[in-house]
């Protein structure tokens, strides 16, 4: 039985949220959403964990940082940067009450239906094991921005324990160049290979090629951004998840976390007992397929919210000058998509008008 120093645990993937996050988050709100709800992809940019020290960074590197250029799909960080893009779906909510009463379990099993699907399919060389949700609600006036994040993974049954049999730091140049080489080829985040024993060539990553290494101990690569010798990155557990659905006799397999260069690359060799896989592709299969109730039901689950909503206040930070001119102009902006949209704010904000009321009706007017 695995103790808990034996135990092989993941490092999640933390969301960070740049201030111009919140002001493109603001601007989309006021000018173009409105009281729409629209989900929106975005692209978080993750380092990899040499780049950050290159940079002296001085943060984790198991860290998707989002920014206004998240939006733009133009924007996205290219090959050789040190950086990679993860795909998360943002729905800005109209009310706080909206934001804390969504459906979690749904909204997790939406998010990570493309890694359900690929398990299922027995295919998984093309989909990102990767993807993140983010929902937020937007405080126009005050400019306090709230937000809850999550990275949806496959959670084996708790009696499914995967233990650390070694771990390597450092891989083979040459095994390093052919995996990086096809990760690279997947031209997506955290899409794993599979790897010849013998050869060291890669494959793609289908239950076809799982099965045709007989005995033999799968070995698999993939880009992997945390920045902990005794970790592998939060999406693993979805690759060694559909691994253990499609070879539920595995009792061994090996893990090359791939860190930006061979030298800072870690290879994880990882034990498990190969009786309680039994039944987990039929499980994901079903769930695949639209039984939501399928994963509860054979002791499996969807996991991955950050523990709390996060509260950030830009309005403590402006300018009391701005922050009245911001309020103003967002009054402006209701006025126009809630009642008339037809009117030219320009004009309206350029005019100078004396309104004087008496009594509460009167004054009500003036206001």
């Amino acid at each position: 039985m695995a103790t808990d120093s034996t135990k092989l645990l993941f490092a999640e993937l933390e969301t960070h949220f740049d201030v111009s996050f919140w002001y493109e988050l603001e601007r989309l709100k006021l000018g173009e959403w409105r009281l729409d709800t629209p989900e929106v992809q975005l692209h978080a940019s993750v380092a990899s964990p040499e780049a950050v020290v290159a940079a002296n960074a001085g943060h984790k590197a198991h860290l998707a940082a989002l920014g206004a250029e998240s939006f733009d799909a133009t924007a996205r960080p290219t090959a050789g940067s040190g950086k990679d893009a993860v795909t998360f779906d943002l729905v800005n909510h109209n009310t706080p009450e909206d934001l804390k009463g969504i459906d979690r379990h749904a909204v997790l099993a939406a998010s990570a239906a493309p890694v359900l699907k690929a398990i299922a399919s027995g295919d998984f060389s093309a989909t990102p094991a990767a993807r993140g949700v983010v929902r937020t609600f937007a405080d126009l006036k005050t400019h306090v921005f709230s937000s809850a994040t999550a990275v949806p993974v496959i959670d084996m049954p708790a009696k499914s324990v995967l233990s650390v049999a070694g771990v390597t730091p450092g891989v083979d140049a040459a095994l390093y160049k052919a995996a990086a080489e096809a990760v690279a080829a997947a031209r997506a985040a955290c899409v794993p290979v599979l790897l010849d024993a013998t050869t060291g060539a890669a494959k793609p990553f289908t239950k076809a090629n799982t099965d045709a290494i007989g005995a033999g101990m799968p070995i698999l690569a993939m880009s992997d951004y945390s920045s902990d010798p005794k970790y592998p990155a939060w999406p693993w557990r979805n690759v060694v998840c559909a691994l253990r659905a499609w070879r539920p006799g595995t009792n061994q397999f090996r893990l090359l976390c791939l860190r930006g260069s061979a030298e800072a690359s870690v290879t994880f060799d990882a034990t498990c007992d190969s009786n309680e896989a039994a039944g987990v592709f039929d499980a994901i299969a079903k769930a695949a397929s639209g039984d939501e109730a399928a994963l509860a039901k054979d002791a499996l689950r969807l996991v991955g919210w950050a523990a709390k909503i996060k509260r950030v206040d830009l309005g403590a930070m402006m300018d009391p000058t701005r922050l009245a001119e911001s309020s103003a102009k967002l009054n402006l902006g209701l006025m126009k998509w809630r009642m008339m949209p037809g009117i030219d704010l320009t004009k309206v904000a350029s005019l100078k008008c004396l309104l004087l009321g008496s009594g509460t009706l009167g004054c009500n007017i003036a206001r």
